[in-house]
């Protein structure tokens, strides 16, 4: 999968200053070509966070300095101190330039907060260098796309209001036409960590989306959802035609006992899911290809 968050991320640094975006599954690390003059941004889960710490040991060995974000850092931030010259806690839109800016100026910070959860309306696009670099189409099987931001559940066992907000934000249809167009994809998976809620917190949005995607030449696509979606069956219509072909749902629990861990999102009650389950699959049988991927 393509590497979205560093493509965003690298797309906020300023022209005159180079960056580079490393993939270890592509490419080995460079260590000896790294310095003083160099800043290193590692975005880890909690799963690859002894990986970074490895990553950023030998780094700040040949003399640079390192900052530490994505999910790991923003939900355990002190313990990433110990070792980071600098953490990054939330989704960095807003202190990303400022921390170059202050590396630039041999003034970096040991910590920089962004959980304001910036509106996505005046979200800069990719950089053309980023995508010329990043080559997607020739190293990456699974493009990636972000559309909507957060989630206002309150599911206990989830990380998403901590990681991406709890207040849904969404970016502007021709913004995300454009960014398709530009990089001239056919097939995407969503990053949105709630998308199909906005079925319900914004039909409208929704609507105005779904018939902007029906005019690209797109090939299918998928999103992670709830399972409310089955219950707006003109969407429903309206995502097929867009070219949506599959929704990520996380049923969570199939015990009733558990309902009030999942936030309003499931209720564990097995005969609803076969009920919502079932209005997809009606529509597939109607020729417009719509599925569910389940998680247990």
């Amino acid at each position: 999968m393509a590497p979205y968050t560093l493509m965003r991320l690298a797309s906020l640094v300023p022209d005159a200053v180079e960056v580079q975006i490393i993939d270890e599954d592509l490419q080995p690390l460079p260590f000896d070509e790294l310095g003083p003059q160099d800043l290193v941004g590692i975005t880890a889960k909690t799963l690859q966070i002894d990986r970074a710490r490895w990553i950023a040991t030998r780094a700040q060995a040949r003399g640079a300095k390192v900052i530490i974000g994505g999910a790991h850092a923003t939900l355990a931030p002190d313990e990433v101190a110990a070792w980071a010259d600098c953490v990054a806690v939330g989704e960095a839109y807003r202190t990303w330039p400022q921390m170059i800016a202050d590396f630039d100026r041999g003034q970096l910070q040991s910590s920089y907060v962004d959980t304001e959860w910036a509106n996505l309306d005046f979200l800069p696009p990719l950089a053309d260098r980023v995508l010329r670099q990043v080559d997607e189409k020739r190293r990456y099987w699974t493009p990636y796309l972000e559309i909507t931001r957060g989630c206002p559940r309150s599911c206990t066992f989830c990380t998403a209001i901590r990681v991406s907000g709890a207040v849904m934000r969404l970016r502007p249809v021709e913004q995300v036409v454009e960014e398709i167009e530009r990089r001239g994809i056919k097939r995407f998976f969503l990053t949105d960590d709630n998308f199909g809620l906005n079925f319900r917190l914004h039909p409208e949005y929704m609507e105005q989306l779904f018939k902007a995607l029906a005019r690209l030449p797109l090939h299918g696509w998928t999103c992670q959802a709830e399972l409310l979606v089955g219950d707006y069956p003109d969407l429903l219509k309206l995502a097929r035609q867009a070219h949506l072909d599959k929704f990520f749902i996380g049923f969570e629990s199939a015990n009733p006992n558990n309902r009030r861990e999942l936030g309003g999102k499931a209720k564990g009650n097995v005969e609803r899911y076969r009920e919502v389950i079932q209005r997809p699959r009606r529509g597939h049988r109607r020729g417009g290809p719509l599925c569910f991927r389940l998680r247990w």
